[in-house]
């Protein structure tokens, strides 16, 4: 924020109000993760913010969920417009989900559905814009890998790329039972290696 912004009273109003929705939409989210008007919501007020990436794949939870698809298609055509150029990612980030886009065209196509795991702002739902897709983000939306609020085999892929390394240690093999629960058909587990 800038200096000017704190004597911009409406503006910084505005702003409070935007933080203290989307802690609400969040909390919503925690407890119902499968509420498609909350994910909707959430998107809108991150949009109102600014958070552009976040908010294009709480739209896509939402359209994933059954929200009014009129109404998220709009939302999402809308945003989409708004959205950065992906080249300008850094070289190792882009190369990282232009390889997983690859894997999953083969794997599943345009067609086929993904969950994407611990994938922070959601950057894979935009080299995917024609799958289903869902972000589960603990720190995004309080939505935890440990807890697939799905019920089995919901999707034809399963994402989750330098997430293994975060997961405490006596919670991975719980984790990488979820990822296979869920799943379809395909689990990617991108991880560096020593």
């Amino acid at each position: 924020m800038r200096i000017r912004d704190l004597f911009n009273i409406p503006m910084l109003w505005r702003k409070l109000r935007s933080r203290n929705l989307i802690r609400k939409y969040r909390k919503k989210i925690q407890k119902n993760p499968l509420h498609s008007q909350s994910h909707y919501h959430y998107a809108s007020e991150l949009e109102k913010l600014g958070l552009i990436n976040i908010a294009h794949a709480e739209y896509r939870n939402a359209k994933f969920l059954g929200f009014d698809q009129e109404k998220v298609t709009t939302s999402i055509n809308s945003i989409s417009k708004r959205l950065g150029d992906l080249s300008v990612l850094d070289t190792n980030q882009y190369e990282r989900f232009d390889v997983l886009r690859h894997h999953l065209d083969q794997l599943i196509g345009e067609d086929g559905s993904i969950l994407d795991i611990g994938g922070g702002h959601g950057i894979l739902s935009q080299f995917m814009p024609h799958n289903d897709y869902f972000l589960v983000e603990p720190t995004l939306n309080g939505i935890s890998g440990v807890s697939i609020p799905f019920e089995d085999d919901s999707f034809d892929a399963v994402v989750t790329c330098h997430v293994l390394e975060h997961v405490p240690a006596d919670e991975r093999l719980t984790f990488i039972d979820e990822l296979i629960r869920v799943s379809r058909r395909n689990v990617l587990l991108f991880n560096p290696f020593k």
